[in-house]
């Protein structure tokens, strides 16, 4: 099996955050040495004119100090998230090394600029035409709900925890899915089948209510390679040279199509 790596992985972001974080509490820690020196100006200090400056600009510094934590917290949350769907990714992308046979490409992290912006965790290109694999690492029990636009989670450790609603991933899935159809549209290859799935490492979270009418199978990572084998294979799509033609026009659709933007 071919691996092509068309973006850069969130590794990057996660770096960009990481470094914009440091910069955001270096500035916290700066403005609240700074305040704390201005209340004790403020102490010491008995002209009233005098005070209530100080007093207004101890004002202002608090007010900033809040920006700085909540942007603190923001940022925070952000690593957070992306390091998980980096991890999630890396595992389904192991996964798929180790079992896909030769006959197959794995395209990861695929970006094109379309009607707007589409990122793609990963392509199967092979004999059954196109697999979109949309990958989330989420914790907890996830309550599966195809048709409405929010899940429900609860912790896994607490099974009388209130539930609480999420955003429906399969919708995220379902706009790639058409985006990726346009694409291939545009590059007169919109007769091949396009598949999509929505994968979850298995150690990460319990599923709860699959196999209830969502248009795209949810599936553990581990469930991956019995789905792909299960699809109708086509035999002009079990030449590799015809493979690779493909995932050549697409590549090359893809970049002239984010070179305009």
């Amino acid at each position: 099996m071919e691996i092509i790596d068309f973006k850069q992985s969130n590794l990057n972001r996660v770096y960009k955050y990481n470094e914009e974080l440091k910069k955001t509490q270096s500035n916290f820690k700066q403005l609240k040495s700074r305040l704390l020196k201005k209340q004790l100006l403020k102490i010491i200090t008995f002209n009233k004119s005098k005070k209530r400056q100080i007093q207004e600009n101890i004002c202002y510094d608090k007010t900033e100090l809040d920006k700085l934590e909540q942007q603190i917290f923001r940022l925070t949350e952000k690593i957070t998230a992306l390091e998980k769907g980096v991890a999630g990714e890396k595992l389904v992308r192991e996964h798929l090394k180790e079992q896909l046979s030769d006959s197959y490409y794995l395209i990861n992290n695929f970006y094109f600029f379309n009607n707007s912006p589409c990122e793609i965790d990963h392509i199967i290109v092979g004999p059954a035409g196109f697999v979109i694999v949309e990958t989330k690492h989420l914790g907890g029990k996830l309550f599966v709900h195809p048709c409405h636009y929010k899940w429900l989670r609860a912790p896994l450790n607490n099974p009388d925890a209130i539930k609480k609603p999420m955003k429906n991933p399969l919708k995220q899935l379902e706009r790639n899915v058409a985006e990726f159809k346009s694409l291939l549209s545009e590059a007169e290859m919109g007769e091949l089948p396009v598949q999509g799935v929505l994968v979850f490492p298995r150690n990460s979270c319990l599923l709860s209510n699959r196999g209830c009418g969502e248009e795209f199978p949810v599936l553990y990572h581990d469930e991956l390679i019995e789905y792909i084998d299960s699809l109708e294979k086509l035999d002009h799509l079990s030449d590799i040279s015809r493979l690779n033609c493909l995932v050549d026009n697409l590549i090359d659709l893809a970049n002239q199509k984010n070179k305009r933007t």
